[in-house]
């Protein structure tokens, strides 16, 4: 069986070295040596576990269970501060190298399965058609060990191969998301992991994306950070050196860095037109159904505290009651709308049916045509219910020589919610509606109309008059 493995693996390895010439502009000088390296460790890691239920093999890496680490071999590209840099680690057949820290002996998703073999359990990808804008997942901490010239073990954490220009240091390592890669829905489920598949075939990246096994813990869009990372010139790390990386639990007491949990805003029954000081928030613990708070805003915003100085981050469903005005729906999404960051709450998608909750805090200069980039449609909701209300298709003429725009609208009065999707889907383009509305216009009206646009048009911003 060792035999067999072994001829296997250097079938694979020389398969990948032809794909990675292939695809590669410069392959690294050393790939044969290292090729052979990583092959004759894989066949000393065989001979010493094959018959060990704790340890799981696959090219290029070694899991051990009990000791709940995962160790990957890989070679730096060798990129100079000079060089932008995208991702951390890619699979052996990307030939992205050229924008890469580092390149993988192991496949992407055997990386996968071997965190979920030490007990790691994936989370979710980013997706944002979905409003999905978080990477999700336990983090887990990637050291790399390698030995310079002089014969010093050296070690630095992966994000820090990556030199960060705004901040003039290295990027700082918070461990990286085990969100786990998407899976293609037209290839067969023994080999549909979109990592192997498709390029840029990364195992790890500094920006997010759907087709990674870890992402970062943050919000970061390839156009908002691309050149901002470099190689770091002082890993020292030269072209095609080996780099041993070693993947582990952030936590490995148990706890858990994922806290799922949901925020209701219900409208009390004293006041028709609650401020936001008098709106009642309750917070649950989606996992257990605990409730954890409920009471004003200042209540809630103490547990989300308690939440990040323990080392969570609290991932959260915003859902309001039927009942409340829109005033005050507009007035807690503006509050709680701004804590979605990184060192805040990570607001996640909404119940079926509902709005994202960006939907109510849009910047007011967008009321006005002249202010924005292209025209929605616009719905004046009528207050009598009895009718939905007028539907307004925008025109806009720009004269080159006044830079000043002219508009001219098209009005449909529209009765029904199915007469509203028909007339849509006739004229589809734009996508976007914004939805104007009487301060005291309840929230289930709105959210009724927003379920019937949200098929074709789904961005949907609301304004109250």
């Amino acid at each position: 069986m060792i035999a067999c493995r072994s001829i296997a693996w250097r079938l694979l390895a020389a398969v990948l070295l032809i794909g990675h010439a292939a695809r590669a502009q410069e392959p690294p000088s050393n790939r044969l040596a290292n090729l052979a390296f990583v092959s004759a460790q894989d066949d000393t890691w065989l001979k010493a576990h094959g018959n060990d239920s704790n340890i799981f093999l696959r090219p290029g890496l070694r899991a051990d269970r009990a000791q709940r680490e995962v160790v990957v071999w890989a070679e730096a590209t060798g990129l100079s501060e000079s060089s932008p840099v995208e991702f951390f680690l890619v699979a052996p057949e990307s030939g992205h190298d050229y924008e890469a820290a580092a390149i993988s002996f192991a496949k992407p998703s055997d990386i996968h399965a071997a965190l979920e073999f030490i007990g790691m359990r994936p989370g979710r990808p980013i997706a944002p058609a979905e409003n999905q804008f978080w990477p999700k997942g336990e983090r887990v901490l990637v050291e790399c060990e390698w030995t310079n010239s002089n014969g010093t073990v050296q070690r630095m954490p992966l994000e820090n191969l990556c030199y960060d220009k705004q901040r003039r240091a290295p990027m700082p390592a918070k461990g990286l998301v085990f969100t786990g890669s998407y899976r293609s829905e037209k290839h067969p489920p023994t080999n549909n992991y979109a990592a192997d598949l498709f390029a840029p075939n990364a195992i790890a990246g500094n920006y997010n994306d759907a087709a990674l096994v870890l992402d970062v813990p943050w919000r970061a869009g390839q156009s908002e950070i691309y050149g901002n990372f470099t190689g770091n010139p002082a890993a020292g790390l030269r072209k095609g050196q080996m780099i041993r990386c070693r993947m582990t639990p952030e936590y490995t007491d148990g706890r858990l860095r994922v806290a799922n949990l949901h925020l209701s805003v219900t409208h009390p029954s004293s006041n028709a037109a609650p401020s936001i000081k008098e709106l009642i928030f309750t917070l649950t613990n989606r996992d257990t159904g605990a409730k954890l708070a409920t009471g004003p805003l200042h209540a809630i915003l103490a547990q989300f505290n308690q939440f990040k100085e323990t080392g969570r981050d609290p991932f959260v469903v915003i859902e309001f009651d039927g009942n409340l005005p829109l005033e005050s729906v507009v007035t807690a999404a503006r509050f709680l709308y701004p804590l979605d960051d990184a060192n805040g709450i990570r607001i996640e998608a909404p119940p079926a049916g509902h709005p994202y909750i960006k939907s109510f805090a849009p910047e007011d200069k967008l009321r006005s045509r002249a202010e924005r980039p292209s025209q929605p449609w616009e719905l004046q909701l009528s207050t009598n219910t009895a009718i939905i209300g007028i539907l307004t298709k925008i025109h806009e003429d720009y004269d080159e020589t006044t830079r000043k725009s002219t508009f001219t609208t098209e009005d449909f009065t529209v009765a029904t919610p199915i007469e509203l999707q028909m007339i849509l889907r006739k004229k589809e383009w734009p996508k976007v509606v914004f939805i104007y509305a009487a301060k005291k216009e309840k929230y289930s009206r709105a959210r009724a109309i927003y379920e019937r646009l949200a098929a074709t048009h789904p961005i949907v911003y609301f304004f109250i008059d």
